[in-house]
């Protein structure tokens, strides 16, 4: 869901509507902005989506958090309302929702993957019984 915000959002922005340069004009920021951010938004959307580099997808996260902070204290500074502050810690909240249940799913899945050092610790243990003694010929 928040890939398909951020994807949409960074489309928008891209296209550098009238109301996406009168935002960029109101916050004091030179429309070309809206372009930058437009087009990391696109990137960082595609790279949530994809599960092959992980790296990737960590800092497409970090990146969606340093945008919405800076929103949010760009339109402290611009003296908007309440409501335009608060709005982008909504969707803060909502990407870092997607962030940890991510991160959940993939211990899980790497969790099922290992096998338990329990299991590691017999199993060596079994073989090494199995070994015949090097020194005497026997077999312990």
């Amino acid at each position: 869901m928040c890939f398909l915000a951020m994807l949409m959002a960074g489309v928008v922005e891209m296209m550098r509507s009238d109301e996406g340069q009168e935002i960029m004009r109101h916050l004091g920021y030179p429309v070309y902005v809206l372009t930058i951010i437009g087009v990391g938004k696109t990137l960082g959307a595609l790279a949530i989506v994809q599960n092959r580099f992980r790296t990737l997808k960590e800092w497409a996260y970090a990146g969606f958090t340093i945008n919405l902070l800076g929103a949010a204290a760009s339109r402290a500074y611009a003296g908007d309302s309440l409501a335009l502050i608060v709005s982008p810690f909504l969707f803060l909240a909502v990407i870092l929702t997607s962030y940890f249940l991510w991160k959940k799913q993939l211990a899980e899945t790497s969790a099922q993957r290992q096998p338990s050092a329990l299991w590691l610790t017999s199993e060596s243990e079994t073989k090494a019984a199995a070994r015949p003694n090097r020194t005497t010929g026997l077999v312990a």
